[in-house]
């Protein structure tokens, strides 16, 4: 990857339901990312009767659990995401929740100087 250190992935699940259609799935889905930021699961449209998964639930099944860790919607989070960006990371965000608009409030301004 020229030019760049390697590549940390935000990861907001989105729907339990789904995630329980799709946790076989996630286990090469992180292969060759260097850190698996994982978010808890937005929630939306769910079954009151389903079981959440937990983000530990749904890491533990990777094939690269080791580069993956549990993380919160946090200034914490923004100044580690902010640091993996100077240090020459390629940050991918993906989300079908609202870690897309804190991403962009967060961080969006300082990257596209």
């Amino acid at each position: 990857m020229m030019g760049r250190r390697g590549v940390v992935v935000l990861y907001q699940p989105h729907q339990n339901v789904r995630q329980h259609e799709v946790r076989e799935g996630y286990r090469e889905a992180f292969i060759g990312a260097d850190k698996v930021l994982w978010l808890p699961t937005y929630l939306t449209r769910e079954d009151p009767e389903l079981a959440v998964l937990t983000p530990e639930e749904l890491t533990s099944g990777l094939a690269n659990k080791e580069v993956a860790e549990t993380v919160e919607l946090s200034d914490e989070l923004a100044d580690r995401l902010r640091g993996y960006v100077k240090e020459g990371y390629l940050v991918i965000l993906m989300t079908a929740g609202p870690a897309d608009g804190w991403l962009r409030d967060k961080l969006a301004s300082e990257v596209m100087k």
